[in-house]
């Protein structure tokens, strides 16, 4: 069975709706992360990630186009050098023969949840979008991933402020000789969560203004990154031409 679907129809027992979650809490997380909520030309979006390896294993994206939005989420599964090369080389390098699948939105798909494998081993489909559900916008992504955080915490007979205060541990298990017990990987995987909201159509009109976002200037939004980046993909000109590009590179 696809995993997308075990998660989904697999809800775990912890009712996510009544859990109490401080999200002022995650930002005294030394290795955690958050842009709690910008806009882009359709809505908004909201960023949080956090490190249980030495060397973060995910990297996230979010590329702000004039039309066109590109989110991205690698999952370096056992190392982090094919999510590095990918959040480096992605726009650079094309590869032939994408695999592509496409879901027109309508008035009724309000917001897109995008996470790493770290996260789905904690939360349900279901668990996550009753979060976004059912709380306030700003900070939807920490509050997840505290959530999924605070799941593992409970699991261990321990408070999410305990689980914080544990260092990150080594990455890909590669010997009888490396171990995580003591360490933050022992609880819980990189996780890396982006979640995207649509409140407007777009309109096709070239004579629009460039894509408003909380902070000007910025196009590229990256994982544990406050640096502003360039990105080519705030070029392209049309869905038309957006949707050829991106086959070129997904």
């Amino acid at each position: 069975m696809f995993q997308w679907l075990t998660n989904l129809l697999c809800a775990c027992t912890t009712n996510t709706s009544k859990n109490t979650v401080d999200i002022n809490e995650f930002d005294e997380d030394p290795l955690g992360w958050s842009r709690d909520l910008l806009e882009h030309r359709l809505g908004e979006f909201s960023m949080a990630a956090v490190k249980a390896n030495d060397v973060m294993e995910d990297h996230s994206q979010f590329d702000v186009g004039k039309k066109a939005l590109f989110v991205g989420i690698y999952d370096g599964q056992n190392g982090a050098e094919a999510s590095n090369f990918l959040i480096t080389n992605l726009f650079e390098n094309l590869m032939t023969e994408p695999a592509i699948s496409s879901r027109v939105l309508n008035d009724v798909d309000k917001f897109i949840i995008f996470g790493s494998g770290g996260l789905w081993k904690l939360l349900s489909n279901w668990q996550a979008a009753e979060i976004v559900h059912t709380n306030p916008r700003d900070g939807i992504a920490k509050r997840i991933l505290m959530t999924a955080i605070q799941i593992a915490a409970r699991r261990n007979n321990m408070s999410y402020s305990e689980l914080s205060k544990i260092p990150t541990g080594h990455g890909v298990i590669r010997g009888p000789s490396v171990s995580v017990e003591g360490t933050r990987r022992a609880y819980h995987d990189d996780i890396s969560v982006i979640v995207v909201f649509f409140d407007k159509k777009l309109e096709l009109n070239p004579t629009l203004m460039p894509v408003v976002t909380s902070v000007p200037g910025i196009d590229t939004f990256r994982g544990f990154d406050d640096t502003i980046h360039p990105s080519p993909f705030r070029y392209l000109d049309d869905v038309s031409e957006a949707r050829q590009y991106l086959e070129t590179i997904v």
